[in-house]
Parts: C-alpha cells; sequence; structure tokens
C-alpha cells in the first residue's frame, strides 16, 4: 500500500466498516479483497492467530523493514523503545485487520467514527510513504508446547514510521 501525498490511514479489521449486506461479497473474506469501488489500495491480512487486540506504534525517523522488524520483536517483549510511541490500539473481530485510507472508509461508511468505538482503530494522520504485512515467527524453541506462531503485521516507513504489535 503506498501513499504517494500525505493521507490519513486507518488501521482496523473490515468487519467494524463493511455493511453487513457487503461482508462475504463486496468484501471477501476469503481472499482478503474488496470489491467495492472507492476502495484504490489497502493490506487486508490474516492476523496468523484468530482475534485479540493489537497496538500500533509511530516514529517520526525512518527505519528499514529489518529495523521495524526487531522493534515489533523488542516490544512485544515489553522493552522500552524510545523512538516509538504507542499512538492506539485496534480490535479484530474477524481474525483479519488491515490497513485502508480513511477518506476510502468514511466515504463508503460516512459514519464510522461516530457509529464505532475508538477502541478498534486507530488513525495514522499525514502518512506519506509504503506500508506492508510481514510475518515473524514467534514460536518458542524451549517451549515443549508445539504450536507453531507465525504472526502478521503492518510496518511502515516513509515520514513516518509504524508497526503493529499484537
Amino acid at each position: 500500500m503506498t501513499a504517494a501525498e500525505k493521507r490519513a490511514i486507518i488501521i482496523t479489521d473490515p468487519c467494524y466498516f463493511a455493511k453487513d449486506k457487503d461482508w462475504g461479497t463486496g468484501f471477501d473474506y476469503e481472499t482478503m479483497t474488496i470489491n467495492i469501488p472507492g476502495f484504490t489500495d489497502y493490506i487486508w491480512i490474516n492476523t496468523g492467530f484468530g482475534d485479540g487486540n493489537g497496538r500500533v506504534f509511530l516514529s517520526n525517523k525512518p527505519f528499514s523493514q529489518y529495523e521495524l522488524e526487531e522493534t515489533i520483536i523488542s516490544l512485544r517483549k515489553g522493552e522500552e523503545n524510545k523512538d516509538f510511541v504507542d499512538i492506539g490500539k485496534f480490535g479484530v473481530d474477524s481474525g483479519t485487520f488491515g490497513a485502508f485510507f480513511l477518506d476510502e472508509v468514511l466515504k463508503y461508511y460516512p459514519d464510522f467514527t461516530l457509529d464505532v468505538g475508538s477502541w478498534c482503530y486507530t488513525v495514522l494522520p499525514d502518512f506519506r510513504g509504503a506500508l506492508y504485512e510481514t510475518s515473524l515467527d514467534e514460536s518458542d524453541e524451549n517451549s515443549e508446547d508445539e504450536d507453531y506462531y507465525c504472526y502478521n503485521y503492518i510496518i511502515g516507513s516513509g515520514n513516518k514510521s509504524i508497526c503493529t504489535i499484537w
């Protein structure tokens, strides 16, 4: 997802703004595509583990993909990072989440920010740059639990750097 000009980005589960009649058709959960006019560029991905709550961290410094992935790992461990600030949270109730242009969401659902609680989305104002999805293997080799955890995140770099965490 690329914002060539400064635009507001919203990070949320699309189930919160998809109209019931459009979920499964216009919002294709299986392929994570939106087949509704007006949505031009977005990221819609599976969390890798199901439903939950995430956080969005922001820095005014540019970071590489590797540095952003390392930031995710350190933030998940609870380590302090003076370069990043926690700017909000987002909810996930469909096992998926994404980054969308706020103006496109509001054109589709004008009262979204009034009707839905701010607990389920974070707005990143004036972002210019690129957002990507990344997956990190978070299985514990020392654990007897045989579950394999590969969580998916959104990272971005441009005039600001962002990363999501679980």
